[in-house]
């Protein structure tokens, strides 16, 4: 499929197949990793959360304040498995790209023949 693309504008479709396949890859692995980071949080974090929302039902600012922790929670998941990813695909030398691109090329004939 690469080799079919002229070489004046082989550059840039590499360059935009990668960054297709890159954020889809990341939109696709961050929300599930990031909830199983939340879900993995030390039992001690999850009982002072569980504590909060129950003072909230008799507390305004329990309430906000357990809001405002699980929001945080749940940001801090999401950051830090963008940060893992981030530092995998700067540090494994292309390995992952090149295996994404590696999958594409391999499923491409199958799409093409459906």
């Amino acid at each position: 499929m690469i080799a079919s693309i002229p070489p004046q504008a082989r550059i840039f479709s590499l360059v935009w197949l990668g960054f297709l396949l890159i954020f889809t890859f990341c939109r696709s692995v961050k929300i599930p990793v990031a909830l199983a980071m939340a879900l993995l949080y030390p039992t001690w974090c999850r009982n002072f959360f569980a504590g909060l929302l129950e003072c909230g039902a008799h507390s305004e600012q329990a309430a906000l304040f357990s809001g405002i922790c699980i929001c945080a929670m749940i940001t801090a998941a999401l950051w830090i498995a963008i940060w893992i990813f981030a530092f995998a695909i700067t540090h494994d030398h292309n390995a992952t790209l090149n295996t994404m691109l590696w999958v594409f090329e391999t499923f491409v004939p199958a799409i093409g023949r459906i």
